[in-house]
């Protein structure tokens, strides 16, 4: 992992925090998933959701997009029952939401914030109809 590239992963109760920042290869996408799957497994007996934080994230090699699917199905037979992204607007936000679209069935909400995040992370009002319009 390069100094200007990395990611941490934090499990609080039956949350998943993931904040990633710099440019990924497909080597430190790899690490993350994997990571990623080894944390999800010792919370996995019970519904949890993950915030991902990709304001600092600048995109990735196209090949560490062939990890997403994989995971993220693996995740919902796992108890994943939704996901938040924080992801400001522009270029990389496109691109985050073409990805997770494409390439993921859990339901996912955007915000541009940590705060405006968290304050809807447990609140079971918001559906997936809710997540397609970028609420």
């Amino acid at each position: 992992m390069s100094a200007i590239s990395g990611y941490t992963i934090k499990v609080i109760q039956q949350r998943i925090e993931v904040r990633v920042w710099g440019e990924f290869d497909l080597a430190l996408a790899k690490q993350l998933y994997g990571e990623l799957k080894q944390k999800a497994s010792l919370i996995s007996d019970k519904d949890w959701v993950e915030l991902i934080d990709f304001s600092k994230w600048q995109l990735a090699t196209p090949a560490c997009f062939e990890l997403v699917e994989p995971f993220y199905y693996w995740a919902k037979q796992n108890g994943l029952c939704k996901r938040v992204v924080i992801v400001p607007a522009g270029e990389v936000k496109g691109v985050v939401q073409e990805v997770v679209k494409t390439l993921s069935p859990i339901p996912t909400f955007y915000f541009d914030n940590y705060k405006a995040a968290m304050s809807t992370l447990y609140q079971p009002e918001f559906t997936a109809k809710e997540a397609a319009f970028g609420v």
